[in-house]
């Protein structure tokens, strides 16, 4: 049997605790997601890999800035990668500044803390070898 990744074994436990806080039911958030009380319950307990519908769909229902539960397993949120898409004539240089230009404040601070992460990983797995 495939292991899930442990980033979302953590997210699972976040989940719950949150969940758990809001006083909302598996069945609740299951009916809100579109999903079962099993495939929460899966998720929850990190037996199984949150598809990325179900997490857009549960930061709604948690009440979760946009990003939130992406960021937590090292993933860009929606949001961000429709504005980083560039355009195929844009040098890197022509894409940051429309990217400055079109990101709202909220999400310069998710790149940022999205980049913070991915340095710290980067740290992480040179110090593990």
């Amino acid at each position: 049997m495939r292991r899930v990744p442990a980033e979302y074994e953590k997210l699972g436990a976040s989940i719950l605790r949150k969940r758990t806080e809001m006083g909302l039911s598996q069945k609740y958030v299951a009916t809100r997601t579109g999903t079962t009380s099993s495939y929460i319950s899966q998720v929850e307990h990190g037996k199984l890999k949150a598809s990325d519908k179900f997490l857009w769909k549960l930061e709604v229902v948690l009440a979760l800035p946009e990003g939130t539960l992406f960021l937590k397993v090292g993933r860009l949120p929606m949001s961000l990668i429709r504005t980083m898409s560039p355009l195929p004539e844009q040098t890197d240089q022509e894409l940051l500044n429309q990217l400055m230009l079109n990101m709202t404040s909220a999400q310069l601070a998710e790149l940022l803390a999205y980049a913070r992460f991915v340095k710290l990983h980067e740290y992480l797995q040179e110090l593990s070898t």
